[in-house]
């Protein structure tokens, strides 16, 4: 009996020396590492948002102002083409006649005058010896006006027909993009004194931008930023930023300034139309396109 109670009291300090030792093992977690950021001052920009259409600087309707057969287009649709270079052609020989009509017209005229001119002269001395009446030196004074008048006229015919004759080569007045033309060769344009549309030229370098800002906005812009002045042809023109995004653009990667706004708000919309100028030298912004617009206001 004495026996198994040793050996029962045996086993039980057994366990509780294990179990003492197995909690001295118990080894504690270290603590989370915390990372601490040093607080940042930044400045932070706030801007007004508005939407509006992409429009080219200058657009211009090429028009036939003569009569003719279309013989040669200069360019090829949507090309880039510089300021002065042919673009269509018209055949120039009725033109050409005119031209030398118109000429020769004036050489007999001058020679007219020519004669009328020693006519008076002679008048003019017969009348000093009474060899004449004043009535004759009148008709001849007369007769060399009409004959001075007649030349004028002659001179005047040969620059319509020089003008007629440069307007068969339709040339570029600025450097743009050329649209398709609208009319093949071998058509006749400008029938009947009609006037044809050949194409379309466009500048867009630099590029507009229309948006309307409503009048609560613009006056919060005139308040809240500064403006710097730019001396310009039509005057001191206030220097307003703009940035411009287009469709599919998340940021505003485009710098300009407004260069136009309407002089009066509308009454019906409650907004002036305002105009953004924006450089365009790789051409990537395209007249009619969406756009969006952001004025800068104040930084705080």
């Amino acid at each position: 009996m004495r026996q198994s109670c040793r050996i029962v009291f045996a086993l039980i300090f057994v366990l509780l020396l294990t179990s003492c030792q197995a909690k001295e093992e118990i080894v504690a977690p270290k603590p989370p590492t915390v990372t601490v950021a040093a607080p940042m001052v930044k400045e932070v920009t706030r801007y007004i948002y508005f939407t509006g259409f992409t429009a080219p600087t200058v657009q211009i309707d090429l028009m036939a102002r003569v009569d003719g057969e279309l013989t040669s287009i200069g360019y090829k649709a949507g090309s880039l083409v510089e300021k002065g270079a042919t673009l269509f052609t018209l055949d120039p020989r009725q033109f050409q006649a005119r031209l030398e009509q118109a000429q020769s017209n004036l050489s007999v005229l001058q020679a007219e005058r020519d004669l009328a001119d020693a006519a008076y002269k002679r008048h003019q001395q017969a009348f000093a010896t009474e060899a004449v009446s004043e009535m004759v030196l009148l008709q001849a004074k007369a007769d060399f006006v009409k004959a001075t008048s007649a030349v004028k006229g002659a001179h005047a015919e040969i620059d319509n027909a020089k003008l007629d004759l440069s307007y068969t080569r339709i040339k570029a007045p600025i450097a743009g993009k050329m649209s398709r033309n609208l009319v093949d060769v071998g058509n006749l344009v400008g029938a009947a004194g009609s006037t044809t549309q050949l194409a379309t030229l466009v500048a867009f370098d630099p590029i507009y931008v229309y948006f309307n800002i409503d009048e609560a906005a613009f006056m919060q812009y005139k308040k809240n930023h500064p403006t710097r002045q730019k001396h310009s042809d039509q005057g001191n023109v206030e220097m307003v930023e703009v940035q411009l995004s287009l469709e599919g653009q998340k940021d505003y990667p485009y710098i300009g300034f407004v260069d136009y706004q309407d002089p009066t708000v509308d009454r019906e919309t409650g907004t002036i139309q305002v105009r953004g100028r924006f450089e365009n030298s790789d051409f990537f912004i395209t007249p009619g396109q969406f756009a969006k617009v952001r004025i800068p206001l104040f930084t705080d």
